[in-house]
């Protein structure tokens, strides 16, 4: 499978996925603190947790218009509210004006522009492929994402603190140029209605009729549960295993390291280990996926990315944490992209932003356990949300071979029946 080779809309994805997320991370990883500052903690919260709201209500309404109107007008209603929202956010870091509550409030509204815009663009990219691409194409697109975070979060790191303004410059210059490669240079692959001959009714945007038919696919239901628990096991990352290497290590050294680090700083060097290991090895598994089996491979990831973060959400010894995360990596490199990659041979092509607009709820709820994870190990133990994890994790490695099991019995009927044919 060679680049040059994929459809042309595949390309420019690629080029607007990597501008967008290296250009947000500059900024969103510290949208937190800067609002805390002035707003505090509890208003932070407020308007953050309004924002996850908001982004699954548009993530519904994206996947009943774009199935019906076309994945490319609601991609670029999306990418041109969300360049309006960004405009507004550098106007309001100006050196001529400054008001960090109209920044927050065009922050959260940028919640919405995302909920529009993943769905109808992973519909998209559903309909400019070929089954046999979708492997490469969402290892691919897999290291993309973590090296523009991985550039735009060092970038963000080093300036946000005092060039605010001109990052939100060059955060409006990228999502400009992506709304201008997605009007001149995106095409849709099939026919939808004009939207602008009819007039929009409640159903049109939001199907329930199509989201309650979504919900019966048996298959595609135990794949949302797969996924809410897989999202779930990598968000205590940053919550539960976060607040307990700080609480438990506090100021003290890890046992068995040669460097001086406390639980805060040992977060810091997980998640750079994480960041480093994905970008390296999503190059190495992309043409190594290309000749395994790729039903034993993606098992084989959950099952190391389950035993990893099992291990370091526990673990008081640096080179066990270490180990540890590296094992989690590389279960993830292996196993997330040919998850995706069979989403979409369960998802019905009249109806692809409909399921990838609940699948992307799924990873939302999956982020929200994570965040309830801190709450339940102050209730409870590190053990208790050890094994939590690990029982996540298994229970989602089943799944996946009953999902995986019915699928290729599928495709097998499949081809006996072209066979008789």
């Amino acid at each position: 499978m060679r680049l040059k080779t994929l459809d042309h809309n595949i390309k420019i994805r690629m080029i607007t996925l990597f501008l967008i997320s290296m250009s947000t991370n500059t900024i969103f990883p510290f949208m937190a603190i800067y609002s805390t500052r002035a707003l505090g903690a509890l208003n932070t919260s407020l308007l953050l947790s309004l924002g996850i709201i908001l982004n699954f209500l548009s993530s519904i309404i994206s996947g009943s218009l774009s199935d019906k109107f076309g994945r490319k007008k609601i991609m670029i209603i999306a990418e041109s509210l969300r360049l309006i929202t960004f405009v507004i956010m550098a106007l309001s870091n100006s050196p001529w004006f400054e008001s960090v509550l109209i920044t927050i409030i065009f922050f959260v509204f940028n919640n919405i522009c995302n909920g529009l815009y993943t769905p109808a663009a992973e519909a998209m990219l559903l309909d400019s492929s070929k089954i046999e691409e979708r492997p490469f194409i969402y290892s691919l697109l897999y290291w993309i994402s973590n090296v523009s975070v991985a550039i735009g979060g060092t970038i963000g790191a080093i300036f946000f603190e005092k060039y605010t303004f001109y990052l939100l410059i060059f955060l409006v210059f990228s999502s400009g140029v992506s709304l201008v490669l997605t009007i001149f240079f995106m095409k849709e692959c099939k026919d939808f209605e004009n939207i602008s001959e009819k007039k929009l009714s409640f159903q049109d945007f939001i199907n329930l009729k199509s989201y309650k038919l979504a919900l019966k696919n048996k298959i595609f239901l135990l794949f949302l549960i797969v996924t809410i628990l897989i999202v779930s096991i990598e968000s205590h990352l940053t919550n539960f295993i976060a607040i307990r290497l700080e609480n438990e290590m506090g100021s003290n050294l890890l046992d068995n390291t040669l460097f001086n680090m406390n639980g805060i700083q040992i977060m810091g060097f997980l998640r750079t280990e994480n960041t480093i290991c994905v970008i390296i090895l999503s190059l190495v598994f992309t043409y190594f996926l290309k000749n395994v089996n790729k039903r034993k491979a993606i098992l084989v990831g959950f099952i190391m990315y389950t035993f990893g973060y099992f291990y370091v959400s526990y673990s008081m010894n640096f080179w066990v944490l270490i180990i540890s995360m590296f094992i989690a990596v590389v279960g993830e490199v292996i196993a997330m992209p040919l998850q995706q990659s069979y989403l979409g041979d369960i998802i019905p092509d009249d109806s692809r932003g409909t399921y990838l607009a609940l699948n992307k709820i799924a990873s939302k709820l999956g982020l929200l356990i994570g965040t309830l994870g801190i709450y339940c190990y102050s209730l409870t133990s590190v053990i208790f949300m050890s094994v939590s994890i690990l029982i996540s994790g298994l229970v989602a490695t089943i799944m996946m071979s009953i999902i995986l099991s019915k699928l290729y019995k599928k495709k097998s009927e499949r081809m006996i029946l072209l066979c008789e044919k």
